[in-house]
């Protein structure tokens, strides 16, 4: 890999870490949720109206902070890493069955952000 590949992909998973660690505080500022990604302030499920949503799952977290510089691309990396360090092949079977606790899953968001430095690094 040459030396601008290589800052590139450092800078990539440099915003994923981030990506993670602004879902994990977009969750501990909100309601944390199973059965659904989004939920209104009421609990009603929450499909694309992102200035609606008041409660997220561990997926719906990572979801809702996607922006310009947080991009798809970005978001599903997120997802991965995140899956890679729970060593789970479903995220929402891990937020609504095994998480228990909104403090839990805002714990393993950050943690798989440090799980990802420490990696690649």
């Amino acid at each position: 890999m040459n030396q601008i590949s290589q800052q590139i992909a450092t800078d990539f998973l440099h915003t994923v870490e981030e990506h993670l660690l602004e879902a994990a505080t977009w969750l501990e500022n909100h309601e944390w949720t199973t059965g659904a990604n989004w939920r209104d302030e009421m609990g009603k499920e929450v499909d694309e109206e992102r200035d609606r949503v008041e409660m997220a799952c561990m997926m719906g977290a990572v979801f809702i902070v996607e922006d310009e510089e947080r991009t798809p691309l970005c978001t599903q990396a997120a997802l991965t890493v995140l899956a890679d360090y729970l060593q789970v092949d479903s995220l929402m079977e891990f937020n609504d069955k095994v998480a228990g606790h909104k403090k839990v899953v805002v714990s393993m968001l950050r943690e798989a952000a440090r799980f990802r430095t420490r990696r690649d690094a």
